[in-house]
């Protein structure tokens, strides 16, 4: 008989591959990591370009959170990867080609707002009262343009330590990427979840 692995057995989250749909529309895929000792605060993961929610930030910091209890939403936007096939759209013939192709190859900055707007969307549906994003490398420009867009949103760059004082239902934290992470797990880990028990207390 198959048996998960124990180590799966004491991880402090339950992980669900979940399908959502941005603001316009377009399917899209995240690891929603939900603390075993629940949450009412969820952290979206924004991944860089041509990233996915499967490496770097997106999957070192869901257990940090989660012992913190914390809630993560690893998002696979519609730029993850370097391209990709759509699975739906019909394929008809290579005069639309470029229609059924997704992917960092074909990025627009307007199209992560609709991608991140379709991941709050979903976390508040599920019951999250409080919602952050926290962008890494190019992510950090789709969370920020996020911020810019939505008058609900307020801004924290680490860089600057400057919050935008105003009450707001959703909170973006960007981390600047003076050097990478590798190596700098636990730094980051602690930056996201210094700046979660200060502004979402």
């Amino acid at each position: 008989m198959v048996t998960r692995p124990e180590e799966f057995a004491v991880l402090p989250y339950q992980i669900d591959l979940v399908g959502f749909r941005a603001e316009d529309g377009f399917p899209l895929d995240g690891l929603l990591y939900s603390p075993k000792v629940g949450a009412t605060t969820a952290v979206i993961l924004v991944h860089g370009k041509t990233c996915d929610f499967l490496g770097g930030p997106s999957r070192f910091l869901p257990l940090p959170l989660a012992q913190a209890g914390y809630a993560s939403f690893a998002v696979n936007m519609r730029v993850h990867s370097l391209g990709y096939s759509r699975g739906d759209v019909p394929f008809e013939n290579f005069d639309n080609f470029i229609f059924i192709m997704a992917g960092g190859a074909w990025e627009k900055l307007e199209d992560g707002h609709k991608d991140l707007n379709g991941a709050v969307a979903y976390l508040r549906q599920v019951g999250f009262e409080k919602v952050v994003l926290a962008g890494h490398s190019s992510g950090g420009f789709y969370a920020g343009d996020y911020a810019g867009r939505e008058s609900r949103a307020a801004l924290w760059k680490e860089k600057f330590r400057d919050v935008i004082k105003t009450p707001r239902k959703e909170l973006v934290f960007i981390r600047n990427a003076e050097h990478m992470y590798l190596g700098h797990e636990d730094e980051v880990a602690d930056a996201v979840i210094s700046f979660l028990k200060k502004y979402t207390a």
